[in-house]
């Protein structure tokens, strides 16, 4: 298990943290229940892994909707969505998780296997300086001029208690399928309560996040 060395789970401190990129975690919890509200809407006829790729895109919008207003910018590589901070010193991109999402005694993991550029991303953070410290221009080419910290938004929806657990977490690992599964540091957001009326959405069926695939050999 690859535990992260940095769990904040104290609300103020959280707050803390972000307000120093002008956010907060109303406006994260806000991009994440914005992305779930599409689950209302998916119907049997739908491609079963709906429940799971449109909250997905909708959420990347969501957060484009909520963080360009405030000067960050749009960046897409090799199909790895993404938004930076005008500093250029972070960017946030988007995943599902697994249950243990949200859970500070927990490791999560992405829900799915993730591909070459977010890849080249995880591995630029574990040189790069601690939480929000660096102010250096962002640039995505490649490893060597990779000089910002790269966030995972990660949210995990939990038919069972019937709200989605969220966190903003700086991954350092991926496993050999190719999950995130290590981070530096994790903020634990409070979860979005859902309706109970939801109980009989359909649920999830997580289809691989759009990202170019990584190929291991040996």
């Amino acid at each position: 298990m690859n535990t992260a060395k940095n769990v904040i789970i104290d609300a103020y401190e959280v707050e803390s943290y972000l307000e120093k990129y002008g956010i907060s975690t109303q406006i994260l919890r806000r991009i994440v229940s914005e992305g779930q509200m599409i689950r209302n809407t998916v119907t049997e006829n739908h491609p079963v892994t709906a429940a799971g790729t449109l909250p997905y895109h909708e959420t990347v919008k969501a957060k484009r909707d909520a963080l360009r207003p405030l000067g960050w910018t749009k960046q897409t590589t090799n199909n790895c969505e993404l938004t930076a901070h005008p500093s250029g010193n972070i960017t946030i991109s988007v995943s599902g998780g697994n249950k243990e999402t949200g859970n500070q005694y927990g490791n999560p993991e992405t829900k799915n296997p993730k591909g070459s550029q977010t890849e080249l991303l995880v591995t630029a953070n574990i040189n790069q300086p601690d939480l929000f410290q660096n102010d250096i221009e962002f640039n995505a080419s490649n490893l060597d001029e990779i000089t910002c910290q790269n966030w995972v938004l990660l949210y995990y929806f939990d038919a069972h208690k019937n709200e989605v657990r969220i966190e903003l977490s700086l991954p350092t690992s991926i496993a050999p399928n190719g999950k995130i599964n290590g981070w530096k540091s994790r903020l634990i957001i409070d979860p979005i309560q859902l309706d109970p009326e939801t109980d009989d959405l359909y649920q999830p069926d997580y289809a691989p996040d759009p990202d170019i695939k990584i190929t291991r050999k040996g």
